[in-house]
């Protein structure tokens, strides 16, 4: 067949494709897609046809074998337009409107979309079983580019991959060798993120009557597999007026709610054991098991946390890494049902006994979850008189820990800054050893958190904000490491550029960022002496510190050029990796992620970096397989001897070419 009737032919069974899919594509015209700038006329606004067509292929990105009965859509991205721009970011210019559209994949795995005008296209397939992908998209949640197409121009070359979903299955056996039925498997994807592993996200499935669970629609990646018991304990007075709040005409069901969520502790428990003026919690919701009667003795029987294969804690745990398609079947594992203890005592805070307070039992050691939540053994609150028990402990080594914010879980992570607030935050981080006997009589003395404070300065030439426009600058405090269970909000510059964030911090270490929504000023720095602290971390221990100084400049340095594979083409499968040359923040596993970047070349193996700060820096291109975990400092340690290193000034334009650099994956 020629190259003319195979296109005609293409064409045909497109065609047929787009009258069968017409109701789909009326339909995905109210899906929500990057919308362009309002039109510059009324002339503008009126959808475009064109002579132009896109003919491509959608395939199985490992190999390579065309996918049938995909789902292409295809909307207008704007003009083309010469200036580097990444991924799918919508042109702010006047343009017509998106045009959905939508088509199905042929036997062969072809698609064809016709009667196109000239401009970039923003385009993406999908299928059943399969992780989608757009144009130049090498990896799942890789970066993906426009098709740009010349007035009444045909683009053939067009390739979409995409990658099957992986899975993980296994069987779960209780403490006497039978099938544990109902429990709840986890699936917990690892990475890196600021030269930590971290643990973040969650896959799960319910075991079925042979006690066999099976987790699909996992993405290839790096996976912890277990099953997580977490202890939670309440008083039976506060679940009795939660109980009757409810029922009444009233907000005091949601008040006590809101109290109790200011110190991260759990929702009021309405399904428990009745343990005399306690109430244990036994949700099947969470493990998919209820917890054991209690022994005559008193004794809380538990099924403890286990990793695969038979681990106590994800850093023991045996990391499953899966494939595109990947089906790994005898991830087995096996409850151990064994005898806990109780930890109990009383917070005391300023004015004495505090009620309705969360307290959190945490291992001791490092934690690879993204947030202490993910970690901790088990959970109570207090009572009217400050009391509180942690049933279901098992032994081992804790930090008992309290924190209440002025601001409160729920609003934490708003992104406008919360109002002012003269409350302090309340902390307490108590270690504990349960060992063979209940721990009691405890006495936690809650402290003020540590107050940072500074002011805020601009270097350059630009008009300074106005007062107004100063008053919206927030100011972040972001701990190394796992959050905590309940944040502490962002805080805000006054119009004479002082700022206080709200409440204060527990003692730890922090990076410090600033942001400020005025076109021309980005962050330069904010220094601690002469320790720039959003780059590097921020001790935060004995004392309150007050002079922090922000610092905007309306002076970036801008870094691209292009990259180069071995035969000396274009490589438009690179990734561009820049990070500090004149720190060593990364050797110790913290770093903040402002200097520390990655982005994928361009469809013309172009890259470009902006808004990087003044500074020596490392640049690299390497193959987009290895970067997974780019940020691991292993990785980043092979990376110095290959990469090219150049200073940036403020307002730097450089342009530095890359050759693809061979080195091992971490």
């Amino acid at each position: 067949m020629t190259p003319s009737r195979r296109i005609g032919h293409v064409l045909g069974a497109a065609c047929v494709s787009i009258a069968i899919t017409g109701a789909i594509a009326r339909s995905a015209q109210q899906q929500v897609v990057p919308q362009a700038a309002p039109a510059a006329s009324t002339q503008d606004s009126a959808p475009k046809i064109g002579n132009g067509f896109i003919l491509g292929t959608v395939v199985e990105a490992t190999s390579g074998q065309p996918v049938a009965g995909a789902t292409v859509d295809i909307q207008y991205g704007g003009p083309v337009v010469n200036a580097y721009q990444p991924g799918l970011a919508p042109v702010s210019v006047g343009v017509p409107p998106p045009i959905p559209r939508r088509v199905l994949t042929d036997a062969q795995g072809r698609f064809f979309f016709r009667q196109l005008a000239g401009g970039r296209y923003i385009s993406r397939a999908a299928a059943p079983g399969y992780i989608g992908g757009g144009y130049l998209q090498f990896k799942p949640n890789g970066t993906s580019h426009y098709i740009d197409l010349d007035d009444d121009a045909a683009r053939t070359e067009i390739v979409f991959r995409l990658w099957k979903y992986a899975a993980v299955s296994g069987t779960v056996l209780d403490e006497r060798g039978e099938p544990a039925v109902g429990a709840v498997v986890h699936a917990i994807p690892r990475g890196m993120a600021g030269g930590l592993a971290q643990l973040g996200g969650n896959y799960q499935a319910t075991t079925d009557d042979r006690g066999i669970y099976r987790i699909g629609n996992l993405s290839p990646a790096t996976y912890i597999v277990g099953i997580t018991t977490v202890g939670s304990t309440m008083p039976a007075e506060t679940v009795e007026t939660y109980a009757a709040g409810r029922l009444a005409a009233d907000n005091s069901a949601q008040n006590l709610t809101a109290s109790l969520q200011t110190s991260g502790a759990a929702a009021p428990i309405l399904a428990g054991i009745r343990m005399g003026d306690l109430v244990l919690d036994a949700d099947v919701a969470k493990t998919g098991f209820t917890i054991p009667q209690p022994t005559d003795g008193g004794k809380v029987m538990a099924y403890a946390t286990t990793f695969y294969p038979s681990a106590p804690t994800s850093a023991q745990a045996t990391p499953i890494t899966l494939k595109s398609g990947e089906e790994r079947t005898g991830i087995d594992l096996s409850l151990k049902l064994v005898a806990t203890l109780r930890v109990s005592g009383t917070v005391m805070g300023p004015a004495g006994p505090v009620a309705n307070m969360g307290v959190r039992l945490i291992p001791q050691g490092p934690i690879e979850f993204s947030t202490e939540a993910g970690a901790q053994v088990a959970t109570a609150s207090t009572d009217g008189s400050g009391a509180f028990t942690l049933l279901g402990v098992p032994t081992g080594q804790y930090v008992l820990k309290v924190l209440k914010t002025a601001v409160g879980a729920g609003r934490a992570g708003l992104a406008m800054p919360p109002p002012p607030t003269s409350e302090p935050t309340l902390w307490a981080a108590v270690p504990i050893d349960v060992a063979d006997r209940d721990v009691t009589g405890l006495t936690v003395t809650l402290k003020n958190g540590l107050r940072l404070s500074g002011h805020v300065e601009f270097e350059g030439t630009k008009n300074k904000p106005t007062p107004d426009e100063m008053a919206r600058i927030a100011i972040r405090v972001t701990p190394v490491g796992p959050r905590p269970s309940v944040g502490v909000g962002p805080g805000t510059a006054s119009a004479d550029g002082q700022f206080t964030p709200p409440g204060g911090y527990p003692p730890g270490q922090y990076f410090v960022s600033a942001f400020m929504a005025v076109a021309g000023w980005s962050l330069k720095s904010v220094m601690h002496g002469q320790k720039n602290v959003a780059d590097e971390p921020l001790d935060v221990d004995a004392s309150d510190i007050d002079d922090l100084v922000v610092v905007f400049t309306d002076q970036t340095a801008l870094v691209g050029g292009t990259v180069t594979d071995a035969s000396g083409a274009m490589d438009t499968s690179a990734e561009v990796i820049v990070f500090p040359a004149d720190s060593d923040a990364w050797k110790h596993n913290a770093f903040s992620g402002r200097r520390y970047q990655l982005l994928a070349t361009t469809k013309t193996g172009v890259y470009e970096f902006t808004g990087l700060p003044a500074g020596d820096y490392f640049i690299v291109a390497v193959k987009y397989d290895l970067t997974d975990n780019w940020q691991d400092p292993k990785f980043i340690e092979k990376l110095v001897g290959v990469a090219t290193r150049t200073t940036l000034k403020g307002g730097d334009k450089a342009s530095l070419p890359l050759k693809t650099a061979t080195v091992k994956a971490p």
